[in-house]
């Protein structure tokens, strides 16, 4: 009998809640769509002169990055949360803290990087010509690889941090409060 793998058990953990799952796949996805935007914006706005009225207009793109990144963060830690029952019942069989915070990883990871392809495909597709004409095909990718590395940076580190905390609960306690 082959041994369970952490991804192969994330992944059933995310088919076994597929109203969560699925919600919280959507909504990386939009997310992840401004995210992406919001770059683009900023690459296309970086050559031109800056003739808003207001100084504070100049940097919505920056805003709507900071905004967007605090959500994953929030999002990967409510995933954490969510999960906090199958870490108790993981750590109660005798699982380790690590196997646990990389299981909460894989779920993290699996999510993030779906919704960041429904959001390139959305994006590719919904924006005319006239949009794409300002910006290179290598800085599209550039922005999609700098969204992307964010935002796995700040959402794995907020998973881990949250994970460490959920496996320092006691096991039982933490079945308990999930019910």
């Amino acid at each position: 009998m082959s041994q369970i793998s952490y991804f192969y058990y994330s992944f059933v953990l995310l088919i076994r809640d597929r109203f969560f799952s699925i919600f919280i796949f959507l909504l990386t996805s939009v997310i992840s769509y401004f995210l992406f935007l919001s770059f683009n914006i900023q690459t296309l706005a970086s050559g031109l002169v800056k003739t808003s009225i207001h100084p504070v207009f100049n940097s919505i793109p920056f805003y709507i990055q900071i905004l967007c990144l605090t959500t994953f963060a929030l999002l990967a830690i409510i995933k954490a949360v969510h999960s906090l029952g199958d870490i108790g019942v993981m750590l109660a069989v005798g699982g380790n803290r690590i196997g646990c915070i990389l299981i909460l990883m894989h779920k993290d990871i699996l999510l993030l990087l779906s919704g960041y392809l429904l959001a390139f495909i959305v994006q590719i597709f919904a924006l005319t010509d006239s949009v794409w004409a300002g910006i290179s095909i290598r800085d599209i990718f550039l922005n999609l690889i700098n969204a992307l590395g964010q935002s796995l940076l700040i959402s794995l580190s907020a998973t881990i941090i949250a994970g460490f905390f959920i496996t320092s609960i006691d096991p039982y306690q933490a079945i308990r409060r999930q019910k």
